[in-house]
């Protein structure tokens, strides 16, 4: 086990540098430059001394071993669009998407697997219905259809506000029970938006797991020993099911950052998301490239984790 922890770090960080690397000269082949941004405002010369300050008149080659030192140091570069450090931007910005991202994880997965146990459990009209509704909801664009819960719940209904993180105005001068009930209001419709959009893929799985697993023989010698069905269903049943939706859980982890770019630019939520689209529509080099660099790093820690997560479930991968 210790081995093959030590191979899939040397793995991540392989990857890691190959999406750097990609994303780089990716990023630098694209039309234009950080000051092409701010063109109407800045004259050629000025622009051009700009470039030759920051160094993009460079051959791309020299350019790229520079940044490459600069990571190495720490040194993320300078965000033009932010007028700050690339370090201290995404430093902000990560902490919200992570919270935005765990908790519609953690709600998409438990609610998810119930309901894909009590319908594999159930079957009949409930597995019918339930699966109609949450293949709607699974064919549901991510954009679509958080424009669609945006609209209802913030224009129809009014019950939650349009957009951001807090109350930009009254946040800071509410007292701390009001400022965490201001912050889980403005939480709740990107939260819900995720959840929605991504258990019935969850369920999906679950179903399919479970169906393999309840008319196995071991599961026939507990129901003839009295296992009470509860206990045969979400004990030794989902018990056994479970391992393929670690897998899952590792392989949603890209789907729910991509998701994350679309619901933050609809909610208006200040996180890696709206970051990454802010530093490409301004051409913000460097932004961009940590911003992709970043969210490769996430996936692979959220594998990293998952491998970790089945090996503590099945002994075989220990071995």
């Amino acid at each position: 086990m210790y081995r093959r922890l030590v191979a899939r770090l040397g793995q991540s960080i392989v990857v890691a540098f190959i999406v750097a690397t990609i994303a780089f000269f990716v990023v630098r082949d694209a039309p234009g430059d950080p000051f092409s941004y701010e063109a109407r405002s800045l004259s050629p010369g000025v622009r051009e001394q700009l470039r030759k300050q920051f160094g993009y008149d460079q051959p791309v080659l020299i350019q790229y071993l520079r940044y490459l030192s600069n990571v190495a140091r720490g040194n993320f570069g300078w965000s033009f669009t932010k007028g700050t450090f690339v370090s201290a931007a995404l430093a902000e910005a990560i902490p919200r998407t992570l919270l935005l991202a765990s908790v519609a994880l953690a709600l998409s997965f438990a609610i998810g697997v119930a309901l894909g146990v009590m319908q594999a459990a159930r079957g009949g009209w409930f597995d019918r219905v339930s699966s109609g509704i949450l293949l709607f909801f699974y064919s549901l664009p991510d954009f679509w259809g958080a424009l669609m819960i945006l609209t209802v719940f913030t224009s129809w209904w009014q019950l939650f506000p349009a957009g951001n993180i807090v109350d930009p105005t009254l946040h800071e001068y509410m007292p701390p029970w009001g400022a965490f009930v201001d912050r889980v209001k403005h939480l709740v419709l990107p939260v819900a938006s995720l959840t929605i959009l991504s258990l019935a893929g969850v369920a999906r799985y679950q179903r399919a797991a479970m169906l393999e697993v309840l008319p196995s023989e071991f599961i026939r010698a507990a129901r003839a020993k009295g296992v009470s069905e509860r206990a045969l269903v979400w004990r030794h049943a989902l018990r056994n099911a479970a391992t393929p939706m670690v897998t899952i859980l590792g392989l949603m982890l890209p789907a729910f950052l991509g998701g994350t770019v679309f619901i933050e630019k609809v909610f208006s939520w200040p996180g890696l998301g709206s970051l990454a689209t802010g530093a490409v529509e301004g051409r913000d080099y460097d932004l961009v490239t940590a911003t992709i660099v970043v969210g490769a790093v996430i996936v692979l820690i959220g594998n990293l984790l998952a491998d970790l997560l089945h090996a503590a479930i099945d002994p075989r991968v220990r071995e």
